[in-house]
């Protein structure tokens, strides 16, 4: 017995634009990927990575562009083992001047040892949509730039319940005395935090609990990439060592 997850998401952009930005290389990584490498048609695959991670490879089973896109996901050591591999089904709808996108991962075993996997891939993909559309009715067609940090799960609460998320809004201070502020976009305790970050020309800052370890994210695009020269390791330290409780 296996299970999935649905998405759906509606995006003022055109569906080729959609298309593009699930198809390519360079789009994927705006909203994405740290890196990714797209050899497009059916038979072909999509390659992602992030930053100490490895790399995730997917064949390319269905290429219609504008409307369908269906990925069928390569074994990776880290999981464990798969009688069939899972299946990421992308369908493109245009509907009143706006596109919508849907999602299906399909293929996730329903046993104790996946449990957290499934958990964890349904969560990022309710992140990564929202970013896709904040990409794409914001920021379109500009590169954009991370610092990421790790920290341990104990740090949840430290960070989070001491910097102002309250309602729609969320403000914070840096160790440097830099106050950082946005709009939220998504905020689920314990499990994620994806907000707006006015002082990056409305970037992103991303904060999950997965699999025990805290990731973090700071994203910024166009002319706005160079303000995280300042702020990067600031914000490593904001994450890391000023934010987590003594043990």
């Amino acid at each position: 017995m296996t299970r999935e997850h649905h998405h759906e998401i509606e995006i003022d952009a055109t569906a080729d634009q959609v298309w593009r930005a699930v198809t390519d290389g360079d789009e994927l990584t705006r909203w994405y990927a740290a890196q990714a490498q797209v050899t497009p048609g059916e038979g072909g695959t999509v390659t992602v990575g992030w930053e100490g991670t490895p790399e995730g490879v997917s064949r390319i089973d269905r290429w219609e562009p504008g409307r369908r896109l269906r990925l069928v996901d390569q074994p990776s050591d880290d999981f464990p083992p798969l009688d069939e591999p899972t299946v990421q089904e992308w369908t493109i709808e245009a509907r009143g001047g706006k596109t919508v996108l849907r999602l299906v991962h399909s293929g996730f075993p329903a046993t104790d040892d996946w449990d957290d996997i499934y958990d964890s891939t349904d969560h990022g993909w309710d992140v990564f949509l929202l970013i896709l559309r904040h990409y794409l009715e914001r920021h379109r067609g500009q590169p954009r730039r991370s610092a990421v940090a790790t920290g341990p799960a104990t740090a949840w609460d430290t960070i989070l319940t001491s910097h102002g998320v309250t309602g729609d809004r969320y403000t914070t201070t840096l160790p440097t005395g830099e106050s950082l502020s946005g709009e939220v976009l998504l905020h689920r305790p314990e499990k994620v935090l994806l907000a707006t970050v006015d002082q990056l020309d409305d970037g992103l800052v991303f904060i999950a609990l997965e699999m025990g370890v805290l990731w973090a994210s700071l994203a910024a695009y166009g002319p706005a990439r160079k303000r995280l020269d300042g702020l990067d390791g600031h914000w490593r330290s904001w994450m890391l060592d000023e934010r987590t409780p003594e043990r």
